[in-house]
Parts: C-alpha cells; sequence; structure tokens
C-alpha cells in the first residue's frame, strides 16, 4: 500500500480550524458556525478526500472501520472540548462573581469602619447629626433613611426624613420602636431596625425598602444600626457626665464653680447688651438645729425639696445653684433689682410652706435671701455676690426686729421698718 502524506500545510490549517471551531462553540453563535463550516468544506476538500482515501484503504487492507471510528473520537472530543470551554467560561464567571462580591463587600466594611470611627468620636448631639449625614447614606445604597432618638421627655431627630414626612415620622417613632420590641421589621414601605444599648432601645434606624433590601444589606444595615447605637449612648453619657461635673448631686442645682462661671458670662453679656442682671442668695435660717433635733438625713431632705422647689418655681432661664452647706443662689437674667426682689419673695414662700416630716413631729422652715443687681457696665463677679451676701445677713439679722427687705434703686436691696402682728 502507497501512503500519501497529508501536505503539512493542511494538517496545520485544520489544526487552526479545530481551535477555531471549538471557539466558536464556546460562543454559542450558530450562524458563524455555520458559516465556518461550509468554508472548512470548501477550503479543505482535497486533503479531506485524501484523508478518506487513506482511511477506506486502511479498512479494506485491515479489516478495520477507520472511517466511523475517527468520526466517532472527532465528535467526542469536540463535545469534550466544548465542555470544557463553558467549564472554563463558567468558573471565570463565577470567580469574576466572587472577586465583585468581595470588592463590595470590602468596600462596605471600609464604609462601616469609616462610620464606626466618625460616629463614635461624636460627642454631642450636632456633631453626632454631622457624622450621620456623612456616613449613613453611603451604606443605603441610595435608599432614603432616617434616625430618630427616643430622650426621657421627647424624641428627636439625628437624620430627618423628607420635609413633607418629617412631623408624621417623629410623631409615629414610638410605635415603630415597639414595632421593633415585639420582632416586627417593616411598616408601610420601610425597614426597620431598632437602636439599642445594654438591653434599652434607644430609637430607630429606618430604611425604605425599595428596591427591596438583599439579606447581605440587611445585616450590614442591622450592623450600622448597632454602631450608631453606641454613637448615641456615647453623646448620652458624655451629656450626663457633663451635667454632673457641674451638677450637685444632693439637690440636683448646679454646683459653685458653674456658678461663678454663669454669672461671669451672664456680666459680660449685661455689659455688651446694657441688660439688667440680677441675683439671689439665700439660706436656712438655724439649719443646724434641725440637723441637730431631726438628724442630718432630714437635713438633707430639706436641702432636696429646696433644690426641687427652686427647679419648680423659677423660670428655666433662672440658673439654679447650691453655693455651699445650705446656701444657694440663683442667676437672674433679664431681671432689675425690683423684679429679683419679687422673685425673692415668690421663693421665700413658697419654701416656707413646704412641710417636711421631722423625727418627732412635721416641721416647717425659714430662709433668708439677699438680693443685688449688676450696676450699669460691671464685670465684677466677686463684688456683685458680695453684695447679695451681705443683703442675706443683714436679711437674716432684721427678722427678729420686725425689718424686711425691699427693692433699692441702687442696685442693692434695702430694708424698712415693718409692723408687727
Amino acid at each position: 500500500m502507497q501512503r500519501r502524506a497529508v501536505p503539512r500545510g493542511a494538517r496545520l490549517a485544520l489544526r487552526l480550524f479545530c481551535l477555531g471551531l471549538m471557539r466558536v462553540c464556546s460562543q454559542g453563535d450558530g450562524r458563524l458556525l455555520l458559516g465556518l463550516l461550509v468554508g472548512a468544506a470548501v477550503m479543505f476538500g482535497q486533503p479531506l478526500r485524501q484523508l478518506l482515501s487513506q482511511a477506506e484503504e486502511v479498512s479494506r487492507v485491515y479489516g478495520v472501520d477507520v472511517v466511523p471510528a475517527l468520526v466517532i473520537l472527532v465528535l467526542v472530543l469536540t463535545v469534550h472540548l466544548y465542555q470544557r470551554q463553558r467549564d472554563a467560561a463558567a468558573a471565570r464567571a463565577l470567580a469574576e462573581r466572587a472577586a465583585d462580591d468581595a470588592r463590595r463587600t470590602t468596600r462596605d466594611l471600609s464604609r462601616l469602619v469609616d462610620a464606626s470611627h466618625a460616629l463614635a468620636n461624636a460627642l454631642d448631639h450636632g456633631q453626632l447629626r454631622v457624622e450621620a449625614w456623612r456616613h449613613v447614606p453611603a451604606l443605603t445604597g441610595g435608599r432614603t433613611a432616617w434616625v430618630a432618638v427616643a430622650e426621657p421627655h421627647a424624641w428627636h431627630w439625628v437624620m430627618e426624613a423628607d420635609a413633607d414626612q418629617e412631623a408624621q415620622l417623629l410623631e409615629l417613632a414610638p410605635s415603630l420602636l415597639q414595632l421593633t420590641e415585639a420582632g416586627e421589621s417593616r411598616h408601610n414601605g420601610w425597614v426597620l431596625f431598632q437602636l439599642r444599648s445594654s438591653g434599652r432601645p434607644l430609637g430607630v434606624l429606618a430604611v425604605e425598602d425599595t428596591p427591596a433590601l438583599t439579606g447581605i444589606e440587611e445585616q450590614r444595615l442591622d450592623t450600622l444600626a448597632a454602631i450608631i447605637s453606641i454613637a448615641v449612648k456615647n453623646v448620652q453619657l458624655f451629656a450626663e457626665m457633663q451635667v454632673s461635673s457641674v451638677s450637685d448631686a444632693l439637690t440636683g442645682c448646679f454646683n459653685r464653680a458653674h456658678a461663678f462661671a454663669t454669672l461671669d458670662s451672664e456680666m459680660r453679656r449685661a455689659k455688651r447688651n446694657r441688660r439688667p442682671l440680677s441675683i439671689a442668695m439665700l439660706d436656712v435660717d438655724d439649719f443646724k438645729r434641725i440637723n441637730d433635733e431631726h438628724g442630718h438625713l432630714c437635713g438633707d431632705a430639706v436641702l432636696e425639696s429646696i433644690g426641687e422647689t427652686l427647679r419648680r418655681t423659677l423660670r428655666s432661664s433662672d440658673v439654679k445653684c447650691r453655693y455651699g452647706g445650705d446656701e444657694f443662689i440663683i442667676v437672674l437674667p433679664e431681671t432689675p433689682i425690683d423684679g429679683a426682689d419679687q422673685v425673692a419673695d415668690h421663693i421665700r414662700r413658697a419654701i416656707e410652706r413646704v412641710e417636711h416630716p421631722g423625727r418627732t413631729r412635721p416641721f416647717t422652715i425659714q430662709v433668708s435671701i439677699g438680693v443685688s443687681a449688676a450696676q450699669p457696665g460691671e464685670a465684677d463677679v466677686l463684688a456683685l455676690v458680695g453684695r447679695a451676701d451681705a443683703a442675706l445677713y443683714r436679711d437674716k439679722g432684721r427678722k427678729a426686729h420686725g425689718l424686711r427687705l425691699v427693692a433699692g434703686g441702687a442696685g442693692t436691696a434695702e430694708v424698712v421698718a415693718a409692723t408687727r402682728a
């Protein structure tokens, strides 16, 4: 049998054709595949005829069916290579999706870390609002979101909702918090995340559910809610620490240091704006006798009651301070001397009608009060306090002689004789 060798160029062309065929198959372009097959049939007609001729000769000489076997082998090899291409493409697509997910996760984690650092460093409500507006929108996927927090007396915004829904949602916030307590997480198109610290609910983070949140997004926002909860609690604790640092624990009034700091600020403001400013000082008459007869715990209760009476009686703008021991000082902005004297009489009556449970019997107390007003352009805090203190002790010494305190026009209180009962 005489062999006819297939030209080398034909073999190379056939190999390139097979590679191109597999790529076309992997891309799934039917028309291109059909065109390639027709072109191949024309291009490789002669080499194919030679191969078939050789295959028939081998079959005749050796008694084997070479052509059907070759067809089957080619088909199997083509299917195998095609499947490998498909599997490789699917693996690449899966790897790309995994890489995209990893990049998104890394980006979201980075944003959460940035938000955590920024919110944790917020020390007051204003700074907390600024940092929330800066970081929260980037973590909600462009969805509308709002954050409301419960304070002892009212709810307030950390992040407001749309202006047309602002009042309605703030009023609804307590009910939404109750829903989260009951295990509900959605209400009227909002996904609700509870703000909570040490087992106590603090508020609500609400995110619009359009488009619908994925499970991963809900987990991310749940983490964000925990970060905001920590930040809110930090702000509350810092505010409490600030208040406690300037407050008297027994009476609930401000302490002496805060009294002098406030007086210095108010005197500067009164001087700058040419507005009146007065102060009142008071102490409890015979306070030592109360401690001796009824005990020091009873004396503490008396001071606590005075602090409560001052808070209940005076304006919120009046600064109530414990000066020391049984002495109190009240800063009265925008109040002239005659107004301060009226305030003193009002305080005196309010304190002296409170009945206190004693060791053996109930009792009431009496207080002495002195007032003074800052003179025009005055900025000497100690001089103002000294005049009020002097007026207080004049009031204390004159009670036994039937005298009473009245307003004077020179910036301090004067005394006149009072008729005896």
